[in-house]
């Protein structure tokens, strides 16, 4: 950083003639400039993890079925990331389903008081924990009414968000972030990944095998 600052000052002085104001104004546009490709690099590399990580999860259950990244979904997902940090609430993007089977994403959301910029991986990985609450056998999961899900969807109360990670159908995956200005988790941050077609589904009452 130094550096190129450094060389941005003397070129200034000795081939433009500038004066001290327009030097420190060219300073502070190239150290804002540095700022905002440090900050694009950021954000690129923690999509490319979360859906590495994604990835990493799937592979383990098949070969093949592989996500990719959305940027239209993420865009959808950081508007409703951006609505629940402005309320402080903690919910579903009512906009995801009708009924929750029919609609155009799954949607797998996380919220901490960690005032830290928490990356997309530590969610995901929170969200892999339950694994060991899904029993493929039956298609079913420990029903734990402390973590609901989907309200009134109990089949799916303590593992959906493991099985929306890995539900074969799904091709597509977009997270985003915010941090909450308001409520009980101000100061901390929620993240929302998207997902379509959505996992989860239910079809004449029966809830799906995720593969």
């Amino acid at each position: 950083m130094m550096y190129k600052i450094c060389l941005l000052f003397v070129t200034l002085l000795i081939v433009s003639g500038c004066s001290t104001s327009d030097l420190q104004n060219s300073i502070d546009d190239a150290i804002n400039k540095d700022k905002e490709q440090i900050s694009t690099i950021d954000k690129e590399t923690d999509e490319q993890d979360g859906l590495d990580r994604h990835n990493e999860i799937r592979a383990k259950v098949y070969n093949g079925s592989a996500l990719s990244w959305s940027d239209e979904i993420a865009k959808d997902a950081q508007s409703h990331a951006n609505t629940l940090a402005n309320s402080g609430e903690f919910k579903h993007d009512p906009k995801n389903y009708n009924g929750y089977d029919n609609g155009p994403y799954g949607e797998n959301l996380y919220a901490t008081t960690d005032n830290s910029n928490i990356a997309f991986r530590d969610a995901i990985n929170n969200w892999y924990v339950e694994k060991k609450y899904y029993n493929y056998s039956d298609n079913s999961c420990s029903v734990n009414s402390s973590n609901p899900i989907i309200e009134g969807l109990t089949q799916y109360n303590t593992c959906g968000h493991y099985t929306q990670i890995i539900w074969k159908d799904t091709q597509y995956v977009g997270c985003a972030k915010a941090k909450y200005k308001a409520g009980d988790l101000k100061g901390g941050y929620v993240i929302v990944c998207k997902y379509k077609s959505p996992g989860n589904v239910i079809q004449n009452g029966v809830p799906q095998r995720p593969y």
